[in-house]
């Protein structure tokens, strides 16, 4: 795979969605110099732009998450991944549980687990939805509180430099993490709606062992 596609490319054909969804969520180990969020007090100050990268920032050194996706679209497909730094990721899917460790997917089926290698650096490419090259900079609208699933949020419309690229809502809670990101657009097939919502940021608790 020469070139990652953005996240206006996400309409793949449903045997590929599981991998599309790692790749959407794909976290670098935890960073010990990832910058501290800002106080509620401070971040009133702060331009929306440099609290959605600050954001991005911390949501790429969590320990671990849990995703949910749901692509509206000629059908609703939705997709379960839990992930555990530095690389592991459990998907729960309409065919089954599927675990990856690293680079090999543990294929879980009627005749048993399989061991299939996946391409090196097939996951790392996606380690940012955002995607921002040096210099480049977010247009972001401050659009105000709004809970997600009954917790506290604040929610933001993202543009991002590249005008190909449909803008996103993103939801930010009052500790800088990402609770929710949502985009819609269309492609060839018709039209799409894509929700991203987060949570169990940095859980001792989750724990992904190989199958």
């Amino acid at each position: 795979m020469s070139r990652v596609p953005p996240l206006s490319s996400l309409r793949l054909p449903l045997g590929l969605l599981p991998l599309l969804l790692v790749a959407c969520a794909q976290q670098a180990a935890p960073d010990p110099q990832t910058p501290p969020q800002p106080s509620p007090e401070t971040a009133a100050h702060t331009a929306p732009a440099e609290l959605i990268e600050a954001s991005m920032a911390r949501f790429r050194g969590a320990r671990s998450f849990v995703a949910e996706m749901t692509l509206e679209a000629a059908q609703t497909q939705r997709t379960r991944l839990e992930y555990v730094a530095p690389d592991r990721y459990r998907m729960q899917l309409p065919v089954g549980t599927q675990v990856i460790v690293g680079d090999t997917l543990y294929l879980q089926s009627a005749a048993g687990s399989q061991r299939v290698p996946l391409p090196a650096g097939l996951l790392t490419q996606w380690r940012d939805p955002l995607q921002l090259r040096p210099g480049e900079r977010l247009q972001v609208d401050d659009l105000g509180p709004e809970p997600v699933d009954g917790r506290a949020a604040h929610k933001y419309r993202v543009r991002h430099p590249d005008a190909a690229r449909p803008p996103m809502l993103y939801w930010i809670d009052a500790d800088g993490w990402p609770l929710r990101i949502e985009q819609a657009g269309r492609d060839p097939r018709g039209d799409y709606r894509l929700i991203l919502t987060y949570s169990r940021f940095d859980d001792p608790a989750l724990r992904i062992d190989p199958p």
